[in-house]
């Protein structure tokens, strides 16, 4: 090939290529069977003219010119593409042969995908994987299959191997209870304080709240429970001329366990009267 071009193999488009040396390394993007390698070369401004030129003007015959588009490039003489493996030889997966096996994902690591808050739509994280130490690529050495991650507990994800690598590694992350907002401190009284928040979405199905308060950072906290369908409190018995912080959050069983999601913003009080 000549003239400036672009190859893109299986739908996946090459990183740019150096334009001088025309023998490209396609072996990484290909799988086993048929494989589409496709290579777009640039077109000559002659090319272009003749796709929009009025046609009354290609028909003047005070013009001397051809009218047939080059099925060529700017410098491109035939347009040949050859594809070569790299040995001419029946390859199989046997070892007696000198050829490596497929790796097996079953000792890949998958980086730990931390909680994810519910959103009422699947969660798809993000993620990266390793065997052998090397990094591996998605589409090319995995495919990745996301289970529903709609419901608060345990999300999946599956990872199969692809090309030189075989085998199914599912891996697991949290989700947990969305952060409980429009927490405020909306009265202050005599020996008490009312706290307050919006309500968690029904969709959660969450079982209970949990809301706790300190007089200052170094404090021990006060735990107490709520419905899942509270919006306030007002605990009492507080130290008078005491400034309090108070959080909430919400938390779900699930097969038992209790999953909690994350606090919501600190909230102060003022001096207790």
């Amino acid at each position: 090939m000549e003239d400036t071009w672009r190859i893109s193999v299986n739908g996946i488009q090459l990183p740019f290529q150096n334009q001088i040396n025309t023998k490209v390394d396609i072996g990484p993007y290909t799988k086993s069977g048929e494989n589409t390698v496709r290579i777009a070369v640039s077109t000559t401004l002659f090319n272009r003219f003749l796709a929009t030129a009025p046609a009354s003007l290609l028909q003047n015959p005070l013009l001397s010119m051809r009218t047939e588009p080059s099925p060529c490039g700017l410098l491109g003489k035939n347009g040949r593409v050859t594809v070569a493996p790299y040995v001419c030889a029946l390859l199989t997966r046997e070892t007696s042969q000198g050829l490596s096996p497929p790796l097996s994902l079953d000792g890949a690591v998958v980086q730990k995908i931390a909680d994810r808050a519910w959103t009422g739509k699947q969660i798809r994280p993000a993620f990266s994987a390793t065997a052998g130490g090397k990094p591996l690529r998605a589409n090319l050495d995995y495919t990745v299959t996301y289970g529903a991650n709609k419901e608060i507990g345990r999300g999946t994800i599956q990872v199969k191997g692809k090309g030189n690598y075989t085998g199914i590694k599912t891996v697991s992350f949290r989700i947990v209870p969305a952060k409980v907002s429009s927490a405020a401190v909306i009265r202050t009284g005599k020996g008490r304080v009312t706290f307050t928040w919006k309500k968690s979405a029904a969709a959660q199905k969450i079982t209970k709240l949990q809301i706790r308060w300190r007089i200052n950072s170094a404090a021990p906290w006060k735990y107490r429970a709520a419905a899942s369908s509270q919006t306030s409190l007002t605990v009492s018995n507080l130290k008078k001329g005491r400034a309090y912080q108070f959080q909430v959050r919400a938390y779900k069983k699930v097969n038992g366990i209790r999953s909690f999601g994350p606090w919501s913003v600190t909230r102060h009080s003022k001096k207790v009267s």
